[in-house]
């Protein structure tokens, strides 16, 4: 991934830079310098909020690829690929985690840890017609 840095098994990326909003994405986990790890972490304000989320599977002896455009995390049973998506909004862009069963699991449970920092999770309901008059926008995928 060009725009990246990386250091100690982890890739680094300014998304976006203004005083009043500074994104920083992490590919990797920068605490594991040991071993690449297959986590995505979003940080806001130099650390002050953040949130990442992890697969919680084995990956001992999994090889890493760094594409132009990805990152890839592979065993012999899954791949996880790291890569920048079709951006939901202008300023900040999108970001996919995809994860690929290369055979069936033993079992159906697919487990991620998720941690945050200074993040509140609300419900997004359907914005109303006052809502939709004074201008407000929520994406269809945003809704519930």
């Amino acid at each position: 991934m060009d725009s990246y840095t990386f250091r100690d098994n982890t890739f680094f990326k300014e998304q976006v830079s203004t005083p009043s909003r500074r994104v920083q994405w992490e590919i990797g986990d920068s605490k594991q310098s040991a071993a690449f790890f297959p986590q995505f972490k979003s940080i806001f304000w130099d650390n002050e909020s953040n949130f990442s989320i992890r697969d919680s599977a084995d990956y001992s002896g999994a090889t890493l690829t760094n594409r132009t455009d990805r990152v890839e995390l592979a065993t012999a049973t899954r791949a996880a690929r790291f890569y920048e998506a079709n951006p939901y909004s202008a300023a900040e862009g999108g970001f996919e985690f995809e994860l690929e069963l290369l055979v069936k699991p033993a079992s159906p449970v697919i487990s991620f840890t998720i941690e945050h920092k200074g993040l509140r999770f609300a419900y997004q309901p359907t914005l109303t017609a006052g809502e939709i008059a004074k201008g407000t926008i929520r994406p269809a995928h945003v809704v519930g």
